[in-house]
């Protein structure tokens, strides 16, 4: 782990986002985004632009063992956080909302955590 020169906060940038700001700031706002997304057990959904994971986590407890998530998102070492924290059904992948990386289409519903509104009803191809 290495220190952050602009704060003096140990950790990588993304350690520091899951360590500080999910707890402070995003774990509230990724309940709501649960409340805003509604998912049901069984599910398959997929959060757009998942960060560290902190609504995706919330998404695969509320999806259950029958259900599926996929976190998507654009840097690598988010996604490295968040593959080291214990989370079931999620399968975390690198990419774009732009260009998903899906053989066929996304699972539906599709939520974004940053833009809860940002919500597609139909999957994506």
């Amino acid at each position: 782990m290495s220190d952050s020169s602009d704060w003096g906060v140990p950790g990588t940038g993304p350690e520091i986002y899951e360590r500080v700001f999910v707890p402070a700031m995003l774990g509230p706002w990724a309940k709501r985004g649960l409340t805003i997304a509604g998912p049901q057990p069984g599910e398959q959904v997929l959060d757009v632009a998942c960060g560290t994971g902190a609504l995706t986590r919330l998404l695969a407890r509320a999806v259950g063992s029958g259900g599926h998530v996929f976190g998507l998102d654009l840097n690598p070492d988010m996604l490295a956080v968040a593959r080291r924290l214990p989370v079931n059904q999620v399968d975390w992948r690198d990419g774009s909302a732009g260009a998903l990386p899906f053989e066929d289409a996304a699972p539906a519903p599709c939520r974004s955590r940053m833009n809860p509104s940002m919500s597609f009803a139909a999957p994506l191809g």
